[in-house]
């Protein structure tokens, strides 16, 4: 049986210690941050809102490189570049952002 094996349980252990780890770190550490952000007059808060956003600006710029890179390495789709349905679908996809944040 796999549950068994010495291997696997130690992954599974070792998956939850991460998990658990992870998860009581993030949250410490993030509800440092958001009251330093909310009710502290520091000087480099500006710089650490920036930082907290990124994570919500690099999804969007991703999928635009993805469907550049689909336009321009795909043979097939290398003639829609520039064109009307090039722009159609950047549109679609960022529609689809917005849609997905609201």
């Amino acid at each position: 049986m796999a549950l068994s094996d010495p291997r696997i349980l130690q992954g599974l252990h070792n998956t939850l210690i991460v998990a658990v780890s992870a998860g009581l770190v993030g949250a410490v550490l993030f509800s440092l941050i958001g009251y330093v952000l909310v009710r502290t007059k520091l000087p480099g808060r500006a710089v650490l809102d920036s930082i907290c956003w990124l994570p919500s600006a690099i999804p969007g710029v991703l999928s635009g490189l993805g469907l550049l890179w689909m336009f321009l390495g795909t043979p097939f789709f290398r003639p829609f570049y520039g064109t009307s349905c090039f722009s159609w679908s950047r549109k679609c996809s960022a529609a689809s952002h917005y849609r997905r944040r609201s």
